[in-house]
């Protein structure tokens, strides 16, 4: 037990009194354990908001061959003028080969046609990474 000055009268009283013998106002309780709660809840609050914040600005891994696909629009004159089919890999190991045809891979040249050309992109299945691009033009 300890002893406390009352907030009204100021003379000494236990902590555990609920009203001042003295000049007999009720005492005000202190929040106590409450404060620490709401300092844990609010710690714990701002962390998850710090950690929403960074995930949301986070890039989601990006799957190779779209990486692929993404590299040959930037070779176009125009990236939404641009015309590639779906062709199947070639494995050897862990690398997996596509390569597009003039016949499956269209792009707009700075004079706004649709050429075909050819483009290779090598990916590696392990990492999931682009480990050679060959772009259109370049043989």
């Amino acid at each position: 037990m300890a002893l406390v000055a009352c907030s009204e009268c100021g003379k000494e009283i236990s902590d555990k009194a609920n009203v001042c013998p003295h000049c007999g106002i009720k005492r005000k309780k202190e929040l106590g354990n409450l404060k620490g709660c709401l300092g844990i809840t609010a710690i714990f609050a701002v962390g998850f908001f710090v950690v929403l914040f960074v995930f949301s600005f986070a890039e989601p891994k990006r799957n190779a061959i779209d990486v692929c696909k993404m590299m040959l629009r930037m070779e176009s004159a125009n990236s939404d003028n641009v015309k590639i089919d779906d062709v199947n890999g070639v494995r050897y190991g862990d690398k997996v080969t596509y390569e597009w045809t003039p016949l499956t891979l269209k792009i707009q040249n700075q004079h706004g046609a649709l050429v075909g050309v050819s483009a290779t992109c090598v990916i590696d299945t392990k990492n999931n990474e682009v480990v050679k691009f060959v772009p259109p033009g370049i043989r």
